[in-house]
């Protein structure tokens, strides 16, 4: 021991930055070994890093959830603008058709002045309003259809943290109660669960809309069946939150 010691300040009594040096090497090394098992040797450090991996990819889902919300919300105003302009429009063609029907009254040389533009006039708002109505039911289908993926993605989110990550959270509890690693965080469930019921309630709302949208306005077509299976697809979802 003694012999060690004198080495010890032979070595580094001249120079005590070298042994500054050596014992911060020495700390790091360990830190690092340490870190290492942790990671990779350690099942603790192992289900810690899967977890964290699994988390990221829900948060992830979850963001892709908002934008395809945010898409659907801008499409859904959109369309209920151009709805309400082809109403307009529409009432437009009623009060032209209404004057056409008042020429009966006229004499013969007042109508035929002003019929023609009259009926020039409407033959242009009518081929407005078919190319609309084409258009409008494309926007409601092309909706839909984003409503479909949006829906998809959410019922796949919500089976993941509901009947997987829950299910691992209460066997983790367990094994916590028996010495086993910590049982992990019961406010992320929580957190992710009123991201759920956030990201439900508007598409249900956003659905709903559509649903009224269609009603004040019928246009023939597989919207209403389309509407019919969201609806009752958005139901589903959120009878298993609430169970």
């Amino acid at each position: 021991m003694f012999h060690a010691l004198v080495v010890f300040q032979s070595t580094y009594d001249r120079c005590p930055l070298e042994l500054v040096r050596c014992i911060k090497h020495i700390l790091y090394t360990e830190q690092r070994l340490i870190r290492e098992a942790t990671n990779s040797s350690s099942p603790v450090g192992g289900m810690m890093d899967s977890m964290s991996q699994k988390y990221q990819q829900i948060n992830q889902a979850f963001e892709e959830l908002r934008l395809l919300t945010q898409d659907t919300e801008n499409d859904l105003r959109k369309l209920q603008h151009n709805q309400e302009y082809f109403i307009i429009q529409y009432q437009e063609s009623l009060r032209i058709q209404a004057q056409l029907s008042s020429l009966a009254a006229l004499p013969p040389s007042d109508r035929q002045l002003r019929e023609p533009a009259l009926l020039s006039k409407r033959a242009t708002v009518e081929a407005w309003l078919t190319r609309e109505a084409n258009t409008l039911q494309k926007y409601r289908l092309d909706l839909a259809e984003k409503h479909q993926k949006t829906l998809q993605l959410l019922r796949k989110q919500q089976t993941i943290i509901l009947d997987d990550e829950l299910i691992q959270w209460k066997r983790r509890q367990q094994l916590a109660g028996n010495g086993g690693p910590p049982e992990g965080g019961l406010d992320i469930l929580q957190s992710w669960c009123e991201k759920l019921a956030e990201t439900i309630w508007q598409n249900r709302q956003q659905i709903r809309r559509a649903e009224h949208l269609r009603q004040q306005l019928p246009i023939p077509g597989p919207i209403e069946e389309l509407l019919n299976e969201l609806n009752s697809t958005i139901t589903d979802i959120i009878s298993a939150l609430v169970t």
